[in-house]
């Protein structure tokens, strides 16, 4: 984990999964998925925003039940119990998962 504030990071299904140009740290230029934000947020306390829209995690293990299986993000720093990194939506939004 690296030292430093804390970033929310934002995620739009308009965005593009790449720290380019600062993508992913403001709300005009997101980040196009859940998970490549989760992996972005490596500082404890981090807050990822997801906007409106509906995302989907392809292919993951579809095998169980014909492609239902449900959503799954993985987290290698999650934060601390003091300052988690927490998963919300954008305010207003309603997004879909």
């Amino acid at each position: 984990m690296r030292a430093g504030a804390s970033t929310t990071w934002y995620v739009s299904t308009t965005g593009t999964d790449s720290l380019d140009n600062d993508n992913g740290k403001s709300s005009s230029a997101p980040l196009a998925s859940i998970q490549y934000a989760i992996d972005s947020a490596r500082v404890a306390g981090d807050v990822v925003q997801v906007m409106a829209g509906t995302y989907q995690n392809k292919n993951w293990n579809t095998s169980m039940d014909n492609g239902n299986a449900g959503f799954k993000i993985l987290s290698k720093d999650q934060g601390t119990i003091n300052a988690p990194t927490v998963v919300t939506n954008y305010p207003g939004d309603r997004p879909k998962l």
